[in-house]
């Protein structure tokens, strides 16, 4: 960063904001051909601050943001002291920081009401004049470079650079765009390197300033001419995306083309490396090396291969490496790679362990494992893939045994009873050492000479087996005459324990959080039994009683800590988080930290001290996003292993007392991550410590709408500083309420009241994780003076939840065959259980909160095998409609309203739906049960409109479909179209004429959601220019009939867009004087469905010409994504337009007279110039 002074010039805010790349580019060739700087181009001067929101609710305009105990506020005044550079209105911010704040100018248009990015791509750098405290805080400047295409959401990438206040005054600051650092700020921001062409804004913040704080900024502005970057080869993104089952392509870039002073060629090696995806079964691993050559393309791809494994896994990565570039400094060295999963999430599978089982547990004598079964092993489930991992539980325990006994108990004093232990077809009786059996007490009463028992065999049962026969002496069993059950024990002569009457060993798992399987009839499961005609139970944990709170919560988890010195945390508990991020899709976790996640004991292990000591290090040869790793640490997690739902959540932790840039944190994620991501997912930091800040600690809840900058949080201040000693973090969790304590403090509360009206996502199971990162958006800049290694220490980490109280109910089924088999239990054959806990309900079997599951098998059965627990669900799914008419009769739209039985996914379409005595408007879906569709009947007509949904239409998530069709009619009669207005339908013969420019194309087509009814298609291909449309008439000449805005200033039309926050731009215009004209602009609000748009030409769009109402508009033209040039790289775009209205004079015929027809290159394309726009073709074919 350097500080200079260069002669500004102006770029004023609005309509010329849209030229800036044009503006900007002249500025720069005049400077260059003249051999001189240009001036700085001002793009912004403050002399005011407009402030609004796009239709997706972004702000745009200047904003600000700040976290936990910070404060920001700004305006414009006059500057003080100003100097040569300054003047007018300037930017003051003031500011009290202890997290983050700071204030941001989003580019608006002249409405204030969406992004407008600017191209800088010609300039060298970012510059303001800052009026300087000489406090020497750090802030920083960010800019917002490109978003995601079709963003809804300020996913806008960030580029910062840090600015020291050590200096007072004003100084001009000039930030080339070369020493900018990528941010992450968790938003899911593109990273694909820093261009410039689309710049979305600037930021200016601070991540602490000891105090309150005013600073003053004015003239910010771009400068210089961008400089011919070092030749540089990398990857073309951060991340590739490859549906499973497809082979992708890789794309390898130079920055730039080559040029004469550069090498004949430039290499560079490239890898695909196992990251969640495991080689051979996800991938196909690859190496190579890529050539560029002067005369070759900038870019050359490599594949990466990918395999279908027919399950519902989840996204898988790689690691996408290159390496060893010659010729050409390394850009992008490595990416992820992700595996696309392609087989819909399965909602009433429950457990089909892929993954280890270590969310289920059972009793001592089991032992739980999941071994991998190629499909040509003995041992292969029916009709799985190539692999399939199972549930194998080895029970232990004694050997149930068949035993027949002779004779009574009863009255036999000291007579003998005969016992035998059979031989079955599983188990031989001769194995079994005489001299250890009893019945009761008794042991067999004959002996030998020598005193020992005498062996006797013999086939009592006559089935041509030898049984073992024993001898015993009533009196010496002990055993009452009444005894039902005569207990035998005893050993094989290889150490086997037998018993006749053998233990019912449980296995099973328990749910963080009641499930409600009430729309289900049973359970399904395969089985690998033996055989063996024993009963195997299965049990089914329904509902609790109510929490007792608080007051009655007792530890039900814990992890202490208590292993030797060097030993790795708990792996019943906790697993690992590995690398920078990039295997998990967002290289530094999406927060630009700086360590590298290792599973070392180094990094995590335990002291001996009853301590889990975490350790920051530096790092040793690691490679990172950013190059060679500069820390390793540790993050652990409870994911897949421990999850929670409500109750007190506590640790004890020593936070480590180095300088800035270090981040422990103690925190949750929702356990359904991966099926909704974040910040849908909802995460609880119970602790977060920034040792650039040592005397506080932060307590934050991140949501959709209130992650990231915008999280809902609070801090406690801890008087002489936290580290040093250990403090108790605690979290009190319920229902809609979360609070947070330290060291017994309460200092922050959240309920669905504090984040509203955005959702509350926190009464939904969770899982733990335990982290120190470094640096990073938060972690803040790593002092130079901080020394490594650092460490976080973690006493304890304990869990208080209620008594488990389920209710529990339970089934059986005899194992009487060898091999797999599908066992399915209807939930009507389930009876309450005998033995229940303490304080278990008595309300039958309601489904509604099912608490988990289980199964019991008999002690000693040896290993059995478990596959594809699902629920049952064979119910049809039925809908019912209704409308929002109240009256008898409608006098314009009908919103019909369907609400389904169950969930049914995104089955339901408009398409499904039949409407008869009108035409079909948006349609949309509600949530999984509900869903709305607008039908328009027509004007000034009377009659009835029906909708009808036919059986078979839709399903439910298991597949059903519905068997009934359901039906509904609302009686309308509506009043004639406003002025006699005219709508063009598209259903005319012949057809309106639609002549498309700029690279669009239009065509008469079906309805996609209503094939009887005609439409207009408008594609954008790619490229396409940013002023694309497409000319509708139905006369002579492109026109239509003569449309009198003295009767009225609005337009209407339905318009079907793939995405919401498409800018629709419609033109009007005498066909005879193209400077007659006028354009107004309206944005779509739905995607994927039909939505009614109204344009009103008396706010016309600024720059261009007003509204003349004695002018002759007879032409019109209709631009879908407005403004937005479309690149060959980019994916052509498919809309739709139909019911264009506009008023016309009473008693006027309209004629649709064939419009004539132009191909393509017959259209002549003409120069075109903001600030209006293009103007469309007013002749053709030449004509």
């Amino acid at each position: 960063m350097t500080a200079s002074t260069h002669p500004p010039s102006r770029l004023r805010r609005g309509a010329a904001l849209a030229t800036a790349a044009a503006l900007s580019l002249t500025a720069v060739g005049v400077a260059g051909a003249a051999g001189a700087e240009p001036p700085v181009l001002v793009v912004e001067d403050f002399e005011s601050l407009p402030a609004g929101t796009d239709p997706d609710g972004v702000p745009v305009g200047f904003t600000t943001f700040q976290g936990a105990g910070s404060t920001v506020t700004i305006d414009t005044a006059a500057p003080p002291a100003p100097t040569d550079g300054v003047d007018g209105q300037a930017l003051r911010m003031d500011v009290d920081v202890t997290s983050y704040a700071g204030v941001v100018d989003a580019f608006p248009n002249e409405a204030v009401n969406r992004w407008v990015p600017q191209d800088w791509s010609a300039y060298k750098g970012f510059t303001m004049w800052l009026r300087g405290l000489g406090t020497g805080n750090t802030l920083f400047v960010d800019l917002l470079e490109n978003r995601n295409p079709g963003s809804t959401s300020d996913d806008a990438e960030r580029w910062s650079v840090d600015v020291v206040d050590d200096f007072t005054g004003w100084r001009e600051i000039s930030i080339p765009f070369a020493e900018l650092t990528r941010k992450g700020v968790g938003n899911n921001a593109p990273d694909d390197g820093f261009e410039g062409t689309e710049v979305h804004g600037w930021a200016l913040g601070a991540l602490g300033t000891g105090g309150a704080r005013t600073y003053w900024v004015d003239n910010v502005g771009v400068y210089g001419v961008a400089e011919v970057p070092d030749l540089a080869v990398g990857l073309a993104a951060r991340n590739v995306d490859v549906p499973e089952g497809t082979t992708g392509e890789v794309t390898v870039r130079l920055n730039r083309t080559m040029r004469e002073e550069d090498p004949d060629q430039v290499t560079v090696g490239y890898a695909v490396e196992p990251g969640t995806a495991q080689a051979g079964r996800d991938y196909t691993p690859v190496t190579g090396t890529l050539t560029f050559t002067k005369d070759g393309p900038r870019e050359l791809t490599f594949p990466l291969e990918t395999v279908d494994n027919g399950k519902d896994d989840g996204d898988r990565r790689v690691i996408l490496r290159l390496s060893d570039p010659v010729g050409a400094a390394a850009g992008i060295m490595q990416a992820a790679g992700t595996i696309l999963d392609d087989e819909p999430y399965d909602p009433l599978l429950l457990d089909d362990f892929e993954r280890a089982p270590d969310l289920w547990d059972g009793s001592d004598a089991v032992t739980l494992d999941n071994p991998e079964i190629a499909s040509a092993d003995p041992d292969a489930v029916p009709g799985q893939g190539a692999q399939e991992r199972v549930l194998a539980a080895t029970v232990g325990g004694p050997v149930g045994v068949d035993v027949e006994v002779e004779g009574q108990l009863c009255n036999a004093g000291n007579g003998v009873v005969t016992v035998s232990v059979l031989s079955t077809p599983d188990f031989d009786a001769t194995s079994v050492d005489h001299t250890t059996v009893t019945l009761g007490d008794a042991h067999e009463t004959h002996v030998d000479p020598t005193g020992q028992p005498r062996r006797h065999e013999a086939d009592t049962d006559g089935d041509g087996r030898t049984d073992l026969v024993l001898h015993v002496r009533a009196k010496e069993t002990g055993l009452a005459c009444d005894d039902q059950a005569l207990p035998l024990a005893g050993e094989t002569f290889d150490g086997r324990a037998i018993t006749n009457l053998p233990a019912q060993e449980r296995f099973g798992r328990d749910f963080a959080l009641g499930q409600d399987w009430s729309e289900t009839e049973g359970m399904s499961f395969w089985y690998r039994g033996q055989g063996s005609g024993d009963e195997i139970g299965v049990e089914v944990l329904d509902n609790r009683a109510p929490d007792p709170g608080p007051q009655g919560w007792d530890l039900v988890w814990s992890d202490e800590f208590d292993e030797a010195a060097g030993t790795r945390p708990n792996p019943d508990n906790w697993g690992y988080e590995l690398g920078d991020g990039t295997v998990n899709g967002i290289p530094g976790w999406g927060n630009s930290e700086l360590q590298y996640y290792t599973d070392s004991p180094d990094n995590a292990a335990t002291d001996g001290e009853g301590n889990l000591v975490i350790t920051a290090r530096e790092a040793d040869g690691e490679q990172c996003y950013y190059g060679e790793c500069e820390h390793t640490s540790a993050r652990l997690l409870s994911k897949h292993k421990a999850e929670f739902a409500y109750g007190r959540i506590e640790a004890r932790i020593q936070v480590p007392d180095g300088g800035a840039g270090l981040w422990p944190a103690f925190w949750s994620l929702g356990t359904d991550i991966d099926q909704v991501g974040w910040p849908q997912t909802g995460e609880i930091d119970f602790m977060e410590y920034v040792s650039r800040i040592p005397g506080e600690v932060f307590g934050t809840v991140h949501g959709p709408g209130y992650s990231g900058g915008e999280a809902y949080g609070d801090i406690v201040t801890v008087e002489g500083g936290v580290p040093g000693e250990f403090r108790t973090t605690t979290v009190v969790w319920g229902p809609d309420r979360i609070e947070w304590y330290l060291d017994g403090e309460r200092y922050h509360t959240a309920t669905p009241a504090d984040v509203a009206p955005d959702e509350w996502v926190f009464n939904d199971p969770v899982f733990l994780l335990l982290n120190m990162a470094v640096g990073g958006s938060f972690g803040g800049v790593v002092d130079p003076a901080t020394t490594f290694p650092q460490e976080m220490k973690v006493d304890y980490v304990r869990v208080f939840q209620g008594p488990d109280t389920a209710e529990r109910f339970e089934a059986s089924f005899v194992d009487d065959s060898t091999g797999w088999r599908e066992v399915s239990l209807p939930f009507t054959d389930f009876e309450r259980s005998a033995d229940q806990p303490a304080g278990a309900p008595d309300d039958g079997f309601g489904l509604d909160e099912v608490w988990g599951y289980g199964f019991g098998v008999p002690s000693g059965s040896g290993t059995v095998l478990l596959d594809q627990v699902r629920l049952s669900d064979t119910t049809a799914p039925q809908v019912s409609i209704t409308d929002d008419v109240t009256a008898e009769t409608a006098n314009g739209d009908v919103t019909f309203t369907f609400a389904f039985s169950e969930d049914v996914g995104t089955s339901f379409t408009a398409s499904d739906v039949v409407l008869t005595g009108g035409t079909k408007g948006a349609f949309t879906r509600v949530d999984a049960t509900h869903a709305t569709l607008v039908a328009r009947p027509p004007a000034d007509s009377t009659g009835t409109l029906e909708v009808a949904v036919a059986a078979g239409a839709f399903s439910d998530l298991a597949g059903n479909a519905n068997t009934a069709g359901a039906s509904a009619r609302q009686a309308y009669d509506t009043p004639p179209a406003p002025s006699g207005g005219v709508v063009i339908t598209f259903d005319e013969e012949p057809a309106p004429g639609l002549t498309g420019f700029g690279g669009a194309a239009g065509a008469v087509v079906a309805d996609p959601t209503d094939a009887g009814n005609q439409v207009a298609q408008i594609v954008r291909s790619a490229p396409s220019e940013l002023w694309a449309g497409v000319t509708v008439s139905t006369g002579p000449g492109l026109t239509v009939p003569a449309i009198p805005f003295d009767v009225a200033t609005t337009m209407t039309a339905r318009v079907w867009s793939p995405e919401a926050g498409v800018p629709v731009r419609l033109k009007v215009e005498d066909a005879t004087d193209g400077a007659v004209s006028v354009e107004t602009e309206a944005t779509t609000t739905t995607a994927g469905a039909w939505e009614t748009l109204t344009f009103d030409l008396a706010e016309h769009v600024p720059g261009t010409a007003a509204l003349d109402p004695a002018a002759t508009y007879d032409k019109v033209s209709v631009f879908f994504d407005f403004g937005t040039a479309y690149s060959a790289e980019d994916a052509a775009a498919t809309f739709y337009l139909d019911d264009l209205g506009y008023p016309v004079a009473p008693g006027l015929v309209i004629s649709f007279d064939p419009a004539p027809t132009c191909s393509a290159s017959a259209v002549p394309r003409t120069p075109r110039s903001p600030p209006t726009r293009p103007t469309p073709p007013t002749r053709c074919c030449g004509s």
